[in-house]
Protein backbone atom coordinates (compact mmCIF):
# COMPACT_ATOMS: atom_id res chain seq x y z
CA UNK A 1 0.00 0.00 0.00
CA UNK A 2 1.30 3.79 -0.33
CA UNK A 3 0.88 6.62 2.04
CA UNK A 4 1.37 9.98 0.65
CA UNK A 5 1.86 12.42 2.58
CA UNK A 6 3.70 11.02 5.56
CA UNK A 7 6.52 12.12 7.97
CA UNK A 8 9.42 9.16 7.73
CA UNK A 9 10.31 10.37 11.56
CA UNK A 10 6.74 9.69 12.75
CA UNK A 11 6.52 6.22 10.75
CA UNK A 12 9.68 4.86 11.84
CA UNK A 13 9.09 5.66 15.20
CA UNK A 14 5.45 4.05 15.47
CA UNK A 15 7.47 1.03 14.32
CA UNK A 16 10.43 0.90 16.71
CA UNK A 17 7.61 1.24 20.08
CA UNK A 18 5.65 -1.90 18.28
CA UNK A 19 9.35 -3.82 18.48
CA UNK A 20 10.69 -4.08 14.60
CA UNK A 21 14.39 -3.54 14.82
CA UNK A 22 16.17 -2.32 11.56
CA UNK A 23 17.28 -4.61 9.01
CA UNK A 24 18.98 -2.73 6.61
CA UNK A 25 18.78 0.58 5.47
CA UNK A 26 19.89 2.58 2.21
CA UNK A 27 19.81 3.94 -1.14
CA UNK A 28 18.94 2.50 -4.53
CA UNK A 29 19.70 5.11 -6.27
CA UNK A 30 21.83 8.45 -6.27
CA UNK A 31 18.94 10.62 -5.38
CA UNK A 32 19.26 12.15 -2.07
CA UNK A 33 15.50 12.48 -1.30
CA UNK A 34 14.87 8.63 -1.65
CA UNK A 35 15.76 5.78 0.64
CA UNK A 36 14.85 2.05 1.30
CA UNK A 37 14.50 0.58 5.14
CA UNK A 38 13.49 -3.10 5.90
CA UNK A 39 12.34 -3.31 9.53
CA UNK A 40 11.98 -6.88 11.17
CA UNK A 41 9.68 -8.20 14.09
CA UNK A 42 10.30 -11.53 15.12
CA UNK A 43 7.45 -13.16 16.64
CA UNK A 44 9.06 -16.30 17.52
CA UNK A 45 12.26 -18.58 16.47
CA UNK A 46 10.72 -18.97 13.08
CA UNK A 47 8.84 -16.53 12.01
CA UNK A 48 8.95 -12.99 11.66
CA UNK A 49 6.94 -9.67 9.95
CA UNK A 50 9.27 -7.62 7.26
CA UNK A 51 8.08 -4.33 6.95
CA UNK A 52 9.48 -2.73 3.35
CA UNK A 53 9.44 0.68 3.28
CA UNK A 54 10.53 2.96 0.45
CA UNK A 55 10.94 6.53 0.96
CA UNK A 56 10.43 9.53 -1.29
CA UNK A 57 10.68 12.94 0.01
CA UNK A 58 8.07 15.19 -1.79
CA UNK A 59 10.03 18.09 -3.87
CA UNK A 60 9.66 21.89 -2.26
CA UNK A 61 8.75 20.02 1.38
CA UNK A 62 10.85 19.92 3.96
CA UNK A 63 13.04 16.06 3.33
CA UNK A 64 11.31 14.45 6.41
CA UNK A 65 7.61 14.62 4.82
CA UNK A 66 7.10 12.41 1.46
CA UNK A 67 5.42 9.09 0.71
CA UNK A 68 6.11 5.59 1.33
CA UNK A 69 5.38 2.48 -0.60
CA UNK A 70 5.09 -0.05 2.12
CA UNK A 71 5.05 -3.75 1.94
CA UNK A 72 4.77 -6.13 4.67
CA UNK A 73 5.60 -9.92 4.48
CA UNK A 74 5.21 -12.69 6.75
CA UNK A 75 8.17 -15.61 6.73
CA UNK A 76 7.81 -18.63 8.40
CA UNK A 77 6.70 -22.24 7.77
CA UNK A 78 4.78 -22.58 4.47
CA UNK A 79 2.02 -24.38 5.78
CA UNK A 80 1.69 -21.64 8.44
CA UNK A 81 2.25 -18.39 5.73
CA UNK A 82 -0.76 -19.77 3.42
CA UNK A 83 -3.01 -20.68 6.82
CA UNK A 84 -2.14 -16.51 7.76
CA UNK A 85 -2.78 -15.24 4.16
CA UNK A 86 -5.93 -17.07 4.10
CA UNK A 87 -7.67 -15.52 6.97
CA UNK A 88 -6.03 -12.16 6.17
CA UNK A 89 -8.36 -11.95 3.39
CA UNK A 90 -11.63 -12.95 5.42
CA UNK A 91 -10.96 -10.46 7.82
CA UNK A 92 -13.01 -7.72 7.46
CA UNK A 93 -12.88 -5.23 11.17
CA UNK A 94 -9.42 -5.77 12.16
CA UNK A 95 -10.46 -5.66 15.68
CA UNK A 96 -11.93 -9.20 14.82
CA UNK A 97 -10.37 -11.94 14.12
CA UNK A 98 -11.70 -15.86 13.27
CA UNK A 99 -11.69 -17.42 17.07
CA UNK A 100 -9.78 -20.55 16.19
CA UNK A 101 -9.17 -23.17 19.17
CA UNK A 102 -6.13 -24.66 18.19
CA UNK A 103 -2.63 -22.33 18.58
CA UNK A 104 -1.78 -21.95 14.89
CA UNK A 105 -5.07 -20.51 14.55
CA UNK A 106 -4.85 -18.70 17.44
CA UNK A 107 -1.67 -17.18 16.38
CA UNK A 108 -3.08 -16.70 12.72
CA UNK A 109 -5.55 -14.96 14.08
CA UNK A 110 -3.53 -12.30 15.98
CA UNK A 111 -0.47 -12.37 13.34
CA UNK A 112 -3.57 -10.74 10.81
CA UNK A 113 -5.37 -8.40 13.39
CA UNK A 114 -1.59 -6.69 13.87
CA UNK A 115 -1.31 -6.73 9.97
CA UNK A 116 -4.73 -4.94 9.57
CA UNK A 117 -4.03 -2.75 12.33
CA UNK A 118 -0.62 -1.60 11.44
CA UNK A 119 -1.77 -0.41 7.98
CA UNK A 120 -4.98 1.56 9.59
CA UNK A 121 -2.39 3.21 11.97
CA UNK A 122 0.07 3.87 9.39
CA UNK A 123 -3.12 5.55 7.28
CA UNK A 124 -3.74 7.71 10.75
CA UNK A 125 -0.30 8.74 10.43
CA UNK A 126 -1.07 10.25 7.03
CA UNK A 127 -4.85 11.49 7.70
CA UNK A 128 -2.78 13.92 10.41
CA UNK A 129 0.44 14.86 8.80
CA UNK A 130 -1.21 17.75 6.76
CA UNK A 131 1.03 19.26 4.74
CA UNK A 132 -0.55 22.71 4.79
CA UNK A 133 -2.16 23.58 7.61
CA UNK A 134 -4.46 26.29 5.96
CA UNK A 135 -7.92 25.91 7.36
CA UNK A 136 -6.60 22.70 9.24
CA UNK A 137 -7.37 24.32 12.80
CA UNK A 138 -10.70 25.91 12.53
CA UNK A 139 -13.47 24.02 14.54
CA UNK A 140 -15.23 21.13 12.47
CA UNK A 141 -12.63 20.91 10.15
CA UNK A 142 -11.71 16.98 9.60
CA UNK A 143 -8.24 17.29 10.96
CA UNK A 144 -9.96 18.23 14.52
CA UNK A 145 -12.61 15.64 14.26
CA UNK A 146 -9.86 12.45 13.39
CA UNK A 147 -7.68 14.06 16.42
CA UNK A 148 -10.87 13.90 18.59
CA UNK A 149 -11.68 10.78 17.18
CA UNK A 150 -8.16 9.16 18.48
CA UNK A 151 -8.26 6.44 20.63
CA UNK A 152 -6.04 6.94 24.25
CA UNK A 153 -3.21 3.63 22.33
CA UNK A 154 -3.71 5.69 19.60
CA UNK A 155 -2.51 8.99 21.03
CA UNK A 156 0.45 7.72 22.49
CA UNK A 157 1.36 5.99 19.64
CA UNK A 158 1.15 9.20 17.31
CA UNK A 159 2.10 11.83 19.91
CA UNK A 160 4.92 11.99 22.03
CA UNK A 161 3.22 14.94 24.34
CA UNK A 162 -1.12 15.56 25.10
CA UNK A 163 -1.45 18.86 24.36
CA UNK A 164 0.03 21.30 20.90
CA UNK A 165 1.17 24.09 20.58
CA UNK A 166 0.22 26.54 17.89
CA UNK A 167 2.10 29.27 16.24
CA UNK A 168 0.44 31.26 13.89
Amino acid sequence: YVIDPIRILNLLQMRIKEGYRAHQYGARTNDPDRVDILLVLKLDSSTALQYELSYKAIPGHNHMVGSARIIIYLSGEAEFVESVKAEFVQIADPREGCHGSSLPTDMSSRICRMLKLTQEEDTHQSDIVPTAWSNHLVPGAPFIKRLANLSGEQRLLHFRHDQFDCVC
